[in-house]
């Protein structure tokens, strides 16, 4: 199994995921992709809306491709969410071309800390939505 890492870090307004405005949820949203050269670099938006900062988050996703055939079974490393903030991550699959994917699942939560924060509370508090013709699920 593969883990990657955020490589990009911005902050944006706290309205960016107002949508869904739960009291405590942990959202994410596949905000952008785009075809690099070495591969499909995906941008997601992240908000913290659980009660306190999460000192790290390490999600299992799998990918399946347009014809729901799993393809890629990999961690995303979010890093640290500040609570009440937003955040952006980028990361690049290597090799992989982004007419490739067709589904993002967000299979668990593999590591989440914060104070009073557990993986299930990070588990229970997840939602997921997508920008792009790249579906997500959870």
């Amino acid at each position: 199994m593969h883990r990657l890492f955020g490589l990009g870090i911005a902050m944006i307004s706290a309205q960016g995921l107002a949508a869904d405005s739960s009291p405590a949820a942990l959202r994410f949203e596949l905000n952008a992709i785009e075809q690099v050269e070495t591969g499909c670099r995906l941008s997601f938006v992240a908000e913290n809306g659980l009660s306190a900062d999460i000192g790290g988050l390490v999600l299992e996703t799998v990918f399946f491709d347009p014809d729901d055939r799993v393809t890629l079974m990999t961690m995303l490393d979010f890093g640290a969410l500040p609570h009440g903030r937003s955040r952006v991550r980028q990361f690049a699959l290597a090799g992989q071309a982004c007419s490739g994917i067709g589904q993002i699942l967000f299979n668990g939560v593999e590591s989440c800390d914060g104070a009073g924060i557990t993986p299930d509370s990070c588990e229970a508090a997840l939602t997921v939505s997508s920008r792009t013709e790249i579906g997500v699920a959870r």
